[in-house]
């Protein structure tokens, strides 16, 4: 007979202790499924591979008989990945470790199954957006359209504002017959009468870790010349 040593289902690269019980005056072969292991001739054999392991005993005297088999299983080996991000300056938690930089990293759970599962990061780190472009100011004739625009790196929003009383406070605007793209790297005033004149304009450009502040650019209304006419009697 054969007796296991241990679990015969196996996670990978592990093993389990095989013993056979036979008279020592006993010759052994060991096989797997059905074909012989070189080599494997002593009453114990140790079994990493999956398959159904029997020992064939061939008695002094030239008789032969064969074991039941004992079936050896290995688990499927497990493992994951992942992409994540964090901001700069912040550290990430995966697992027991505190990582605090970019790169691949692994840590090893156990599965659902019993065996160890290999889990790969990559992890990626975000700054704040920064500014490359920023809006210009602008002089434009009474009731036509300006166009301003920012260039920023790392931004996934934008939001324009507007500021009516000379830069004191801003306020967000939003798209009507007066504003397009308000949420956008380009901004468009349609229409500029005598009262927007002096309006300042700037982006908050934001993402996940953030936000910045453009310079803020002042719209000037052209106001129109005017002509006398004179005529003699």
């Amino acid at each position: 007979t054969i007796d296991a040593v241990g679990n015969t289902a196996l996670c990978p690269g592990n093993a389990v202790t095989l013993n056979a019980t036979t008279d020592p005056s006993n010759t052994i072969q060991w096989r797997r499924n059905g074909t012989d292991i070189a080599g494997a001739s002593n009453n114990t054999l140790t079994a990493s591979d999956a398959g159904a392991y029997t020992a064939r005993v061939i008695s002094s005297i030239g008789c032969a008989a064969t074991s039941s088999a004992v079936q050896v299983t290995v688990r499927p080996k497990s493992a994951s990945t992942g992409n994540d991000a964090m901001c700069q300056g912040q550290s990430y938690s995966f697992g027991s470790q505190s990582l605090t930089s970019a790169g691949t990293y692994n840590r090893t759970v156990t599965a659902a199954n019993g065996c160890d599962s290999i889990i790969t990061l990559t992890l990626s780190v975000r700054s704040t957006p920064s500014l490359i472009a920023q809006p210009q100011n602008s002089s434009v004739n009474l009731y036509d359209s300006a166009t301003l625009s920012v260039q920023a790196n790392e931004a996934t929003s934008y939001q324009w504002q507007v500021s009516s009383n000379g830069n004191t406070s801003f306020v967000n605007i939003q798209d009507n017959q007066l504003y397009a793209g308000s949420g956008s790297m380009t901004l468009i005033v349609r229409a500029l009468t005598l009262n927007m004149n002096n309006y300042r304009y700037r982006c908050v450009v934001s993402n996940s870790c953030g936000q910045v502040n453009s310079d803020p650019a002042t719209l000037t209304v052209n106001t129109p010349s005017t002509v006398q006419f004179y005529f003699d009697n």
